[in-house]
């Protein structure tokens, strides 16, 4: 079950919901968060968040941002080169679309006229095993189907999840039993972030972060079209984690986003009342 909103209150009946006031302390490193624009922007540190989503026709505020530390074990976040790219072509820094954050940066990933999968992987060493929640953005271009998926050395007992997206429609159009979850949200100028929850069960094992190009609803070996693919930016992987946390930009190693430090003290509303001035003057 789920349960929202803790109030106790000293008398004999309950009032209207009071919240607690939550105040942004500190944090001893940078963050992510999407402005009023739907930019994704990065505070600096000890810079509170606040946060924005897209709700279908606007960017509404979400409020202030407070996430537990995690760690993306992605090098290279921004840099799909850095990848294995099979039956594929990967062009980096195109012009075509700007990135989530506003910049030239978005790599984009086409087909090759080869009969196959076509995808790019990365091989990744997770340290633990339990859930692990992988995370891209993703954005349709001649190809509007995607898919995601953690692959661990055949998975053991858990298997391997995987998902599929729509990037037009901004939907998950299938997934294979071994996801615990996955989202799709919209990231702003066509951009989506996806994201799958499965299980890492051996510690140590290299994960294979493999990404599909699909012509269907789901995986289908096909013969490639050169030239149709989709855009792709910022790649992430967050070791024992239950969903995606704000994104995380690294260069040459992993990088750990540090913990937002808030303080809560009780908070008093004001008496229901009202005043009357001049009532001296006044028609009665």
């Amino acid at each position: 079950f789920y349960v929202w909103g803790p109030q106790l209150e000293y008398g004999g009946f309950h009032t209207s919901y009071i919240p607690s006031d939550t105040r942004f302390t500190s944090r001893s490193s940078t963050a992510t968060y999407h402005d009023e624009t739907g930019i994704l922007k990065t505070a600096p540190i000890n810079g509170a968040r606040y946060g924005y989503k897209y709700d279908g026709r606007k960017w509404i505020e979400t409020g202030l941002i407070l996430e537990a530390p995690s760690t993306n074990i992605i090098t290279y976040s921004q840099d799909l080169a850095n990848w294995n790219a099979t039956r594929t072509t990967l062009t980096s820094n195109v012009t075509a679309t700007t990135a989530p954050d506003g910049s030239y940066t978005a790599d984009k990933l086409t087909e090759t006229a080869v009969t196959g999968e076509h995808a790019i992987i990365r091989h990744v060493a997770v340290p633990t095993t339990g859930r692990a929640t992988l995370s891209i953005y993703a954005k349709a271009a001649e190809r509007s189907v995607f898919g995601i998926q953690m692959y661990n050395g055949g998975g053991g007992v858990d298997g391997n999840p995987l998902v599929y997206f729509d990037l037009s429609a901004g939907v998950v159009n299938t997934t294979n039993s071994a996801v615990i979850d996955s989202t799709i949200s919209y990231a702003g100028n066509g951009w989506w972030r996806i994201t799958l929850t499965g299980n890492i069960s051996v510690a140590g094992v290299t994960a294979s972060c493999w990404m599909y190009l699909s012509n269907s609803t789901t995986y289908t070996a096909h013969l490639g079209e050169v030239g149709k693919g989709v855009y792709l930016w910022g790649g992430q992987l967050e070791a024992t984690s239950n969903h995606a946390s704000s994104y995380i930009h690294t260069l040459g190693t992993s990088l750990t986003r540090s913990a937002d430090v808030a303080s809560s003290s009780a908070y008093t509303r004001a008496l229901d009342s009202a005043n009357m001035y001049n009532i001296q003057y006044a028609d009665w």
